[in-house]
């Protein structure tokens, strides 16, 4: 029983991130700026513990990572 919990929960994440990134990609440019994490303009939108790192000067957008909340995002993107 236990897995198939963990699989809806991983399946409302990754449709929660999947639109996520359909309404960013229509939008100017939402999210916000990290210049301190990375060296290039990346923003960051989060989507519940995770955090969609993109560049938004690209058409169509383009998504560098998708990371964790959890983790140290400064380290993995340097």
């Amino acid at each position: 029983m236990k897995p198939a919990v963990l699989s809806e929960a991983a399946n409302r994440v990754i449709d929660e991130i999947w639109e996520s990134m359909l309404r960013l990609n229509t939008m100017p440019k939402p999210g916000h700026l990290q210049a301190d994490l990375a060296s290039e303009p990346l923003r960051f939108w989060p989507v519940s513990s995770y955090l969609v790192i993109y560049r938004a000067e690209r058409r169509p957008m383009e998504v560098v990572r998708i990371l964790s909340g959890y983790r140290g995002i400064g380290a993995v993107l340097r």
